[in-house]
């Protein structure tokens, strides 16, 4: 059975819930999709400091913000003919921005820092974790 993939489009805690409402609906039509088997992805980066992590992940979470946004203005086709840099010029309307994602969306910080978040998502019944480490045009 196919199972949707949660990225990151949702704060945690709103993709949790979504996570534990899909299980108990399956077991109440008789598929019983376990918790196990729905992938769960946060952006994941791992620095010696909290500051790096920062520092190395802000513009490319920045743009995982803005490109979707970008998408959405098209009434036809796709970015293929359009440039980014032109719509950041005239955008009216700014996303969210990078500490909501960085607390809502992400596990950025030391190896210490991102494994009690890591915890947390398992204290939360999360059990198929897994981490997007190349993200927003990011050297990996």
């Amino acid at each position: 059975m196919d199972v949707a993939l949660i990225r990151n489009v949702q704060d945690t805690g709103d993709a949790s819930d979504l996570c534990h409402r899909f299980t108990q609906m399956s077991k109440q039509s008789g598929h019983n999709v376990p918790m196990s088997s729905i992938p769960f992805s946060r952006y994941l980066h791992v620095s010696e400091t909290e500051e790096l992590a920062r520092e190395n992940t802000q513009s490319p979470l920045n743009r995982m913000l803005d490109v979707p946004q970008w998408r959405r203005t098209f009434q036809q086709g796709s970015e293929v003919y359009e440039h980014l840099e032109d719509w950041w010029r005239d955008r009216s309307e700014l996303p969210v921005g990078y500490d909501h994602l960085y607390e809502k969306r992400a596990l950025i910080g030391t190896p210490n820092q991102c494994m009690v978040k890591i915890l947390k998502l398992q204290d939360a019944g999360i059990e198929f974790f897994e981490g997007n480490f190349a993200f927003g045009g990011m050297e990996t």
